[in-house]
């Protein structure tokens, strides 16, 4: 949590489907530090790629941020529409790398 708070200029968002033995979605939330080391910031698991799911896990992730001026600067995802439809309905202001 004091990682992301004073390491929030990039985060990197992607979904890996359906590897482990549930089936389950992991959508993982990586960030980068000054120095360019990534470090894992959060993880959900989830039941799909709907964007009331994707909705969830980022109102989830944008908990983690303990001022509202900490925020996250740019997310940098593939092209998925529901995880792009959800960073711009929780985060409407940042910029969105594709």
């Amino acid at each position: 949590m004091k990682l992301c708070n004073a390491c929030n200029l990039v985060f990197l968002i992607d979904s890996t489907y359906k590897t482990n033995r549930f089936r389950l979605l992991l959508f993982d939330f990586v960030g980068v530090t000054p120095t360019e080391t990534t470090f894992s910031a959060d993880f959900a698991y989830l039941e799909g790629e709907r964007l009331n799911n994707v909705v969830w896990a980022l109102k989830r992730f944008r908990g983690l941020f303990l001022r509202r001026d900490a925020l996250l600067g740019v997310i940098v995802t593939d092209k998925n529409l529901a995880l792009m439809n959800a960073v711009k309905t929780i985060f409407p202001v940042y910029q969105l790398v594709v």
